[in-house]
């Protein structure tokens, strides 16, 4: 009996610690697993550019802190009430954090000469925008810090689905690829140059 008492606290201090590591490592470590699961198994050389959006590291946050919280009520449930069900059903609970682990782990959009791709976070699968199938495109512009500077591209297709990609280092360094497909199927291009988003 004595010898189980002491399994049971022992398995009961391994949770607490586990629960802090959770809540700790829950602001780092989803930049880690899903840079490194997208760098392994979904980017490839012949993209443009693979981006990954911030939804994909909140939503994965978002499970690891959910999972910490039903750490602490199971532990609740087996210190203060020494509730072995109410407990057991608390970690089952744990199974609905998979799906916002999959889904921020399947979120991330790329180019490529046929179009552009998008796994968003709250669809399934993966929606192509083809470059054809563009109609006109957006140059916004924002105003930050005293400059102006390239937001994003904000395209628009013939069925008037906007399609908007961030300008960032990666899209920058296929920027010249970007126009030249939006040369050569002759979209319309506007900007805001003169009238930028103000932060």
């Amino acid at each position: 009996m004595i010898i189980n008492t002491r399994s049971s606290d022992e398995r009961k201090v391994t949770m607490v610690a586990i629960t802090i590591i959770m809540y700790i490592s829950s602001f780092f470590v989803p930049f880690v697993i899903i840079a490194s699961i997208h760098s392994m198994y979904f980017f490839k050389r012949e993209y443009w550019f693979f981006e990954t959006p911030p939804s994909s590291y909140i939503a994965f946050m978002i499970g690891m802190l959910l999972s910490a919280v039903l750490f602490t009520l199971y532990l609740a449930a087996a210190w203060k009430w020494e509730s072995r069900k109410l407990g057991i059903a608390l970690l089952a609970m744990q199974i609905i954090t998979i799906p916002v682990y999959i889904g921020s782990v399947d979120n991330y959009y790329y180019a490529t000469g046929e179009g552009i791709f998008f796994n968003k976070l709250a669809g399934y699968g993966l929606k192509k925008y083809a470059w054809e199938d563009m109609e006109r495109v957006k140059v916004v512009y924002r105003h930050s810090n005293g400059s102006v500077r390239l937001d994003q591209y904000k395209f628009t297709t013939k069925d008037g689905v906007v399609v908007s990609i961030p300008y960032t280092s990666r899209f920058a360094e296929s920027q010249w690829k970007i126009d030249g497909v939006i040369k050569a199927n002759k979209l319309t291009v506007s900007d805001n140059y003169d009238n930028p988003i103000m932060d």
